[in-house]
């Protein structure tokens, strides 16, 4: 099967109804994804380049996709991003800004949802990191095919295909990609996760092992997600006024990884997070429950324990 037939099944099957929209850097994998979309789903297409405004050529680019696009007949946005930070982590931030300019964007065009160019390369590279950081079975379950965030719905379609067949037949249609610098930077983790990749592949650590790795943790996940539903709906109940209750007899009962994850899921929930806090903040929390605490703050969330039952509700000011 071509790349181009592989990544339209996965499309059939991932995409809802109505009209999608693509995450345009102008690289390789985005660049592929326009393409096929564009043909799978004629007229229901459109694209938005983020602008970053990190580097002199960012722009430069941001119109060479608006070029490939209007060629493509796909209609096509640049959302830059006016706020950058002057110091902390800058790419977290850039990864938070692409969410926050992607979704209102997709909102404003009525998009049902938003594809991402991520591949098996990506996928392999992500269980690296998450290795190193010491992460379990959800970390290390990778990126998922869909997800829903900030009230927007995130499809990666080319998960199950390699960088090297999309820049395969992107050549062969005579599609040129863009190619950016930092990609090739080592100050950054995934570039000196992926040179690793590259020595490790003789070992048969390759990035088809380790999505195929990724896909059975992720099958781990949902029996052990089962577990934690099934606590929740012996030991939370929600009251009229927004807050979770949950009984510490039934915690005592479960598993440890199971009542982490029912406070993850609580939390999560009640703060509205795309996430749920640290693992390590959770094994805190979790201790101060069992130790009694009268008052903790964690993800925006207020906990407090009266020796029989945990109160999880979010701040007075982050309502």
């Amino acid at each position: 099967m071509t790349p181009e037939a592989a990544a339209r099944v996965a499309l059939d099957r991932l995409c809802p109804k109505g009209p999608v929209g693509v995450a345009l850097s102008g690289g390789s994998d985005s660049t592929a994804l326009l393409l096929v979309a564009a043909g799978w789903r004629p007229g229901q297409v459109r694209a938005a380049t983020v602008d970053h405004r990190l580097r002199p050529a960012a722009a430069g680019e941001a119109q060479a996709c608006a070029r490939l696009c209007a060629a493509e007949g796909v209609g096509h946005d640049i959302l830059p991003w006016m706020d950058a930070p002057g110091t902390g982590n800058l790419q977290a931030a850039a990864r938070e800004a692409r969410l926050d300019l992607l979704s209102a964007w997709a909102r404003r065009h009525g998009l049902t949802a938003i594809l991402l160019g991520h591949t098996r390369d990506d996928q392999a590279e992500t269980v690296l990191l998450r290795l190193a950081r010491g992460s379990g079975v959800d970390g290390l379950s990778g990126m998922s095919e869909t997800r829903r965030a900030r009230g927007a719905v995130w499809v990666r379609p080319l998960l199950g295909l390699d960088r090297a067949a999309l820049r395969s037949w992107l050549t062969a249609r005579g599609t040129p990609w863009l190619e950016d610098p930092s990609n090739e930077d080592p100050r950054f983790d995934r570039v000196r996760v992926r040179r690793a990749l590259e020595v490790l592949a003789p070992l048969g650590i390759d990035a088809a092992g380790l999505a195929a790795t990724a896909d059975r943790l992720r099958d781990q996940r949902r029996v052990l997600e089962r577990a934690m539903e099934d606590l929740a709906a012996r030991a939370r109940t929600w009251t009229s006024d927004g807050a979770a209750l949950i009984e510490l007899a039934d915690l005592a009962e479960a598993e440890h990884d199971t009542v982490l994850r029912l406070l993850a899921d609580t939390l999560r929930r009640l703060s509205g997070r795309d996430y749920a806090p640290r693992f390590s903040s959770l094994v805190r929390l979790h201790g101060a429950i069992v130790a009694g605490t009268k008052g903790k703050t964690l993800a925006g969330c207020l906990i407090r324990s009266n020796g029989k039952t945990v109160r999880i509700e979010p701040e007075t000011r982050r309502p």
